[in-house]
């Protein structure tokens, strides 16, 4: 390897650049003492962002919040709270990316730990590992050097392209914690790790069943959608009293989501060919079909960025056979258009257009009321889910990328 671009190398540039932390701290002091002096301004519409925020009016709060932002721009705690909000599609990607790139530029140490945690966090799983390492720079004096940050910088590095920059930081972790590799779980840099030769890599075995597992899963896939002859079922309730259960039954393939219902035979049919849901049974647990159908687990870029992906994947019941997960390119088209984290049925939806390269059929497609749900509530077939904080989907711009994946009658 060239020694310019070894990873011994790599992290010592990216440590390079000084960091005062007792210059932050002061200018921070200065900061709040001026802003005491001057009245607190900003307090008041901190206050109506916070009562909005109780009440559920989640958009009116991020307003406000950045109202009190505008009148003290100083405050990165602030910032940290409202580049959060990124996560639920309140607050644009690329605003969230500049107020964190501002904390971990002049913020006091702790919070420019955690504006760099979640910088890379954001940006990797929002537009991909390549955006992500090129902040490692500016994060790195930050990020501390503990096992668990190195195992996840070294997967970033992989899915980024630096494969092998991240087996010689998985070989400073081995020698300096050995321990740290048993509970691995990054699937594809506990694969990579394995052919290297690495030892201590406990969850080996399973990362190479799993992996087969999704290759057959993968193809087996494929194989469903080219019968373009697939009834994609919401979990909406339009469905309720129209007795398309036989309609939907009729098509070769099926594709249900989450904790769809049952037993309403005559609405909703019975079938289920593909069932797109998250790898975590505590909140979609696992069920029993007389047909087996294909597990297609959502989350996006599992297999490089979840810590515990081949855990959770080899949890999976053997009876389930091939499994297969959502692409990673599909989740960054999304991400980019919805600005949020996509439902699960507009995953399954667009996967069929993107695979099919048109519009969906109206015909074939069943269920979906994406225009009862609300910031923070969720209605589907057999009630609805109130939560106590945003939906991580941005439900109008799921309904009006819905109508565009659609094939409707007059078009």
């Amino acid at each position: 390897m060239n020694g310019d671009r070894s990873p011994r190398c790599f992290m010592k540039k990216l440590a390079i650049k000084s960091v005062s932390h007792a210059a932050r701290w002061a200018r921070n002091l200065t900061c709040r003492v001026s802003w005491c002096l001057n009245g607190r301004p900003g307090s008041a519409e901190l206050g109506f962002s916070n009562s909005a925020y109780a009440s559920g009016l989640y958009s009116d709060a991020a307003d406000w919040l950045q109202v009190a932002l505008d009148k003290f721009p100083h405050d990165y705690s602030l910032q940290l709270r409202m580049s959060r909000w990124a996560r639920y599609g309140i607050v644009p990607f690329e605003h969230a990316k500049e107020m964190l790139l501002k904390i971990v530029d002049n913020a006091p140490p702790n919070l420019a730990r955690n504006a760099s945690i979640d910088l890379l966090n954001l940006c990797w799983e929002r537009a991909g590992a390549a955006a992500a390492v090129v902040h490692l720079p500016g994060t790195m004096p930050w990020l501390g050097s503990k096992p668990a940050m190195k195992l996840r910088l070294a997967a970033l590095m992989h899915d980024a392209g630096l494969a092998e920059e991240a087996l010689e930081l998985l070989a400073e972790v081995a020698n300096e914690h050995p321990r740290s590799l048993r509970n691995m779980g990054y699937l594809e840099l506990t694969l990579a790790a394995q052919k290297a030769g690495f030892n201590h890599l406990a969850q080996a075995r399973k990362a190479a069943a799993v992996a087969q597992r999704l290759d057959a899963g993968t193809a087996r896939l494929q194989s469903l959608l080219d019968t373009r002859d697939v009834a994609v079922v919401a979990n909406g309730r339009s469905l309720k009293g129209r007795s398309l259960g036989s309609k939907i039954d009729a098509h070769r393939n099926v594709m249900r989501f989450n904790n769809y219902a049952t037993g309403d035979v005559i609405d909703l049919g019975q079938r289920t060919d593909i069932w797109v849901r998250p790898p975590f049974p505590q909140y979609v647990p696992w069920r029993k079909f007389r047909k087996q159908p294909l597990l297609l687990f959502t989350g996006p870029n599992l297999r490089h960025r979840f810590s515990d992906a081949v855990q959770l994947l080899a949890a999976c019941p053997e009876e389930y056979g091939d499994i297969a997960v959502v692409p990673s390119s599909l989740y960054a088209k999304l991400f980019k258009e919805l600005e949020a984290s996509p439902s699960s049925g507009i995953l399954g939806l667009a996967l069929l257009a993107e695979h099919w390269g048109n519009r969906v059929p109206q015909t074939r497609v069943f269920g979906y009321s994406l225009e009862d749900n609300r910031e923070n509530m969720s209605i589907y077939h057999h009630g609805s889910v109130q939560g106590d904080r945003p939906s991580r989907h941005n439900w109008k711009a799921e309904l009006r990328l819905f109508q565009n994946l659609v094939e409707t009658e007059q078009q």
